[in-house]
């Protein structure tokens, strides 16, 4: 899959996605010991405010949440 085919993917099903900009909040699971003890949202700094395109082959959210959500 193409960097311009991630875009157009996010542009459609990304919760981060806001016109071509990165709103940066990432999903995180907090535990200890391997026992899951809640979830919470931050933003990371480091993906807010970037263009979709230079940050979405490093981007966990669409790895991991957006594109096995699209695929049959």
């Amino acid at each position: 899959m193409t960097t311009k085919d991630k875009v157009k993917l996010s542009k459609k099903n990304c919760a981060n996605y806001s016109v071509g900009i990165c709103l940066g909040a990432e999903i995180k699971v907090f535990g200890k010991r391997g026992q899951k003890v809640g979830v919470g949202i931050k933003i990371n700094s480091d993906k807010s405010g970037k263009l979709c395109e230079a940050i979405i082959d490093d981007c966990e959210y669409f790895n991991y949440i957006v594109k096995p959500g699209t695929t049959k």
